[in-house]
């Protein structure tokens, strides 16, 4: 809980700092408004930048995936970067003098779907959200150069975290409604294939036998359709 804390003091002494940089160029900052070829009055995105002396330009397409026609805009990104659909926010893109630091997403009904923070130009980490009216944080995932980390929240509390080797899950937390670690499972991969290594339940039940290998396995399926579930709903 402690690394947790720190983690969310650092994200945003972080983002402050950022935004400190960003504004402290706000004066030269401008702003390129970019229309729809169909229709003249419908806004695409917007882009804040920073005109430069050099031959240093930026493109802009007609979508965030580089649909055709595009425009050269002479200088760098530098703020925000917001994309439209149907005049709804759908994508914003914070930039730093060119450098994407983070991306935010949202649903049709205008609530955030996804955050995404950028460090030396990968993924760090993302964080995805209800669109149901609570909007809450059901999953947040940590990249590191040996280890994928996933957390999956309800109603705000962690209930599951998944570490990941590569492909391979190596360790999974089951927790009970008091934030209490339920089960723990340790994993090893070979040939492709998962096998339960080391499941440990707390509190009074026991610790399964080596030879009850198909209710380990029955059990750690049920768990992860479960799961799966709960992804296909929220995501």
């Amino acid at each position: 809980m402690k690394k947790l804390n720190f983690a969310i003091v650092g994200f945003v002494l972080l983002a402050s700092v950022l935004w400190f940089r960003i504004a402290s160029q706000s004066n030269d900052v401008k702003v390129y408004v970019n229309y729809s070829t169909e229709d003249k009055n419908e806004i695409i995105s917007k882009t804040s930048y920073l005109s430069k002396d050099d031959d240093g330009y930026f493109v802009i397409c007609q979508s965030r995936d580089g649909e055709h026609p595009c425009h050269k805009v002479s200088g760098v990104r530098h703020g925000v970067e917001k994309w439209y659909s149907h005049g709804a926010l759908k994508y914003e893109d914070f930039y730093d003098n060119g450098i994407l630091l983070a991306t935010n997403s949202y649903y049709d009904n205008g609530f955030i779907s996804q955050e995404v923070i950028y460090k030396n130009g990968n993924i760090a980490e993302k964080r995805v959200y209800s669109r149901t009216v609570a909007n809450e944080l059901v999953k947040k995932i940590f990249y590191t150069t040996n280890e994928i980390i996933k957390r999956y929240y309800v109603s705000g509390k962690l209930v599951k975290e998944e570490i990941y080797k590569g492909k391979y899950l190596v360790s999974r937390k089951i927790f009970n409604k008091n934030g209490l670690l339920k089960r723990l499972e340790d994993y090893s991969s070979s040939n492709d294939t998962l096998e339960l290594l080391s499941p440990f339940l707390h509190g009074n039940e026991d610790i399964p036998s080596n030879q009850n290998q198909k209710h380990q396995r029955e059990e750690h399926k049920r768990h992860q359709e479960y799961f799966e579930g709960i992804d296909s709903l929220w995501v």
